[in-house]
């Protein structure tokens, strides 16, 4: 096994990957994610907008979450005042 990693000049994911196959040890595959509705982006579309940052809408079974990025005390701050009215 280690002379393939270094014959292969091996990356640390590779490596791992290698210790995994040779262990028997399952990769674990994740689901990639749901496709956004057309609905949804524009409503993150139109919140970007209002609040000039990165906003991320994820709906869940019983409703979702909202997450409003900032970049620092001051952008919170104006969130704050924001939600505040």
């Amino acid at each position: 096994m280690l002379q393939t990693i270094i014959n292969q000049s091996s990356n640390v994911r590779q490596t791992e990957e290698i210790v995994r196959k040779f262990s028997g040890e399952k990769t674990e595959v994740k689901p990639s994610p749901k496709p956004i509705e057309p609905e949804l982006k524009s409503i993150e579309n139109q919140l970007m907008q209002s609040f000039g940052t990165r906003v991320s809408v994820h709906p869940g079974k019983n409703g979702g979450t909202i997450h409003i990025r900032y970049y620092s005390d001051e952008d919170l701050n104006d969130l704050v005042t924001r939600f505040s009215r």
